[in-house]
């Protein structure tokens, strides 16, 4: 099972009922549910809830939670990179076929991930005119993979138009084996707007929801308010949580491996005080 929590950008709960936004874990105190404020109350494998506090229309959100074979993660917000590549393209010879490949990395089966560029010389090439004519070809199937070509000299210098798609460069006819510097990997975010979507739609199903394509018409926006989310753009931290939860009443005690993360609004008052909680359960310091 899987499940996924948006917290607001306020303080670890106090008290309940919780603020809307606010996370706690809770555990039962001769029969009353009571808030754990450092995680002592949880450090033996007892019952326990994480709950979210949402308006008083909504009710909380409320998960089982178990100290057995509990483990947790914490990740920050990092951005995305965007790609940048430069090739030097050497002295041409006449009358000769100079290519370059530009392939898109992490596309999925079937879609197209290759866009060559290739040009043939005449009598007196130079490696400027060579360059130039090789990024004006690249420069054209911009729209298909994403690339911009600029040239100095016999320099190309090739750029994604977004960050986070990572991309190589290959020389093929005379620029076969042609050294390609690259200068920043296109990395993908983590822990954006788009990161944390993702993840509320990959819990999805164990919230009891089949369909995520058109979530705001179906569910009123399910899994999360995804305005709220592109406001922030200082990104998300995000605690992934694992834990056992035992079967009560079965012929074999399988045990269930839970996964329940949290994300917060980078900068979130809650974010020291849980993850200090987080500690205190597994009898950390």
């Amino acid at each position: 099972m899987r499940q996924f929590i948006l917290a607001g950008n306020v303080a670890y709960g106090s008290s309940l009922p919780l603020a809307n936004g606010a996370v706690a874990f809770t555990y039962l105190n001769n029969g009353v549910t009571t808030i754990d404020s450092d995680g002592s109350k949880l450090h033996e494998p007892i019952e326990g809830n994480l709950m979210l506090g949402r308006t008083a229309d909504l009710g909380p959100v409320v998960l089982p939670f178990f100290n057995k074979h509990f483990t947790w993660v914490k990740g920050e917000y990092q951005a995305a990179t965007t790609f940048v590549a430069e090739v030097t393209i050497p002295t041409p010879e006449e009358y000769t076929d100079y290519g370059l490949t530009v392939v898109v990395k992490g596309k999925k089966f079937n879609e197209r991930n290759r866009w060559d560029a290739t040009i043939h010389t005449g009598a007196n090439p130079t490696a400027a005119a060579v360059a130039t004519s090789l990024a004006k070809h690249i420069n054209n199937n911009t729209i298909g993979h994403g690339i911009v070509a600029t040239v100095s000299s016999a320099k190309i210098t090739l750029t994604a138009t977004k960050p986070g798609v990572d991309y190589a460069i290959l020389g093929f006819d005379e620029l076969l084996g042609v050294a390609v510097t690259v200068t920043t990997t296109g990395k993908p975010a983590y822990g954006d707007g788009e990161y944390v979507k993702d993840l509320a739609n990959k819990a999805a199903a164990d919230a009891g929801f089949e369909y995520t394509y058109n979530d705001a018409e179906l569910y009123g926006g399910y899994p999360i308010d995804k305005t709220q989310v592109a406001m922030n753009a200082g990104g998300y931290t995000i605690f992934t949580l694992r834990f056992a939860e035992p079967r009560k009443v079965a012929r074999l005690d399988k045990l269930v491996h839970q996964i329940i993360q949290v994300a917060f609004p980078t900068g979130a008052a809650a974010i020291s005080t849980f993850e200090s909680v987080l500690k205190g359960i597994q009898g950390v310091s």
